[in-house]
């Protein structure tokens, strides 16, 4: 650091002040993990001998970081990494739908951990609309707030949205979905091995036929599930014909899908050699599938077992009782509001991504 200031000193003609030299030396003294939250940093006399510049810039760019939340001064015992780091104390929750019980589960994990570190929650609801969602991450800026947790609505594409912001240096999280190409902080469910596990269940439990129905590409959750679904009967030495594979098709990605669905049921009862267990890509979906079998007069699970995948309470309370993959969805939520806080110390830090377990849950429907 010495040389570099030293270098600007000697070079007036440079476009960035010397103050704003020492705060970005200052910020970096923390993002390296030089000074954690809650340390004492060095006093602006001993700042500016390491820093060959006069203490007045060293006090210059501590008082910038003060206000911004970085740092935080104490009367008469120093100057303190903050342990929050930030300025307005208040998170964005950025929501697909607050009446859904993932979004609420995600919610309120979320909300335990903010609680715990004093700060404010503000929810933004998109009501399951795409548009609205593109709204609500485009104005994130404007908002007095130190950053945002983000869970997508299914099958958007806000991966630019958020690549600016994170241009921006605005702290975020991505929870349960994740975009190629847009490196971000993430913690999502073990998606691929919670399916993989599901399908070599059935396989283990003897059924031999099993299909998949899940949503169209373009969702990473989606897209590992029934990679994980593949993977499990191709280790088995199990081809996965095509026609066992089907997408539902809507005319947007938050129709309504049960006419489609009712549509691939049908083409699936219809197979010369058709399934005897069917994996569904959620647990709406998979007690969706259940009344269809039901209503043609096959019985779930004898003729045809039926599985889905979250562990929602309307799976659980089914009739029969879904067989599904569990997944901690609150402590996702927990882990999100946990890596934020991270994130809004230490901006420059590599990116994480969290992995939370899932587990195979047994019922009656398979």
């Amino acid at each position: 650091m010495n040389k570099e200031i030293s270098q600007y000193e000697e070079q007036p003609s440079r476009s960035v002040p010397l103050h704003k030299q020492v705060e970005t030396e200052l910020r970096n003294w923390i993002e390296i993990g030089k000074y954690d939250s809650g340390d004492q940093i060095p006093t602006a006399k001993e700042i500016s001998k390491l820093c060959s510049v006069n203490e007045q810039t060293v006090r210059r760019a501590i008082k910038v970081l003060i206000h911004e939340g970085v740092l935080e001064g104490a009367q008469g015992k120093g100057v303190f990494v903050s342990r929050c780091g930030a300025k307005h104390k208040r998170v964005a929750l950025v929501l697909p739908n607050l009446e859904d019980e993932l979004t609420i589960q995600i919610a309120r994990g979320a909300r335990r951990v903010l609680d715990e570190n004093g700060f404010q929650l503000v929810i933004l609801d998109a009501q399951r609309d795409s548009e609205k969602e593109k709204a609500n991450i485009t104005g994130l800026q404007d908002l007095p707030t130190d950053g945002a947790i983000v869970f997508p609505v299914a099958y958007s594409d806000i991966s630019e949205r958020l690549l600016r912001l994170k241009m921006d240096h605005f702290a975020l999280v991505l929870v349960d979905k994740h975009f190629p190409g847009v490196d971000l902080d993430c913690v999502l469910a073990d998606d691929y091995g919670g399916s993989y596990a599901l399908a070599s269940a059935l396989l283990d439990r003897g059924y031999k036929r099993l299909a998949w129905i899940g949503g169209e590409e373009g969702s990473s959750t989606v897209e590992n599930r029934l990679d994980g679904y593949r993977w499990a009967l191709g280790d088995r030495g199990i081809a996965v014909p095509r026609e066992m594979v089907s997408r539902l098709k809507l005319s947007t990605p938050t129709s309504p899908y049960q006419e489609s669905l009712a549509k691939e049921i049908e083409r699936l009862l219809a197979l010369k050699q058709r399934p005897d267990a069917i994996l569904c890509v959620n647990d709406l979906i998979a007690i969706d599938v259940a009344h269809i079998l039901e209503g043609k007069g096959l019985k779930v699970p004898a003729d045809v077992a039926v599985a889905g995948f979250d562990d929602l309470k309307v799976a659980r309370e089914s009739r029969p009782a879904m067989t599904t993959v569990r997944k901690s969805i609150e402590e996702m939520g927990a882990k999100a509001a946990e890596l934020l806080l991270q994130r809004i110390v230490k901006k420059n830090a590599p990116m994480q991504r969290i992995v939370v377990p899932a587990e195979v849950v047994i019922r009656e429907s398979a």
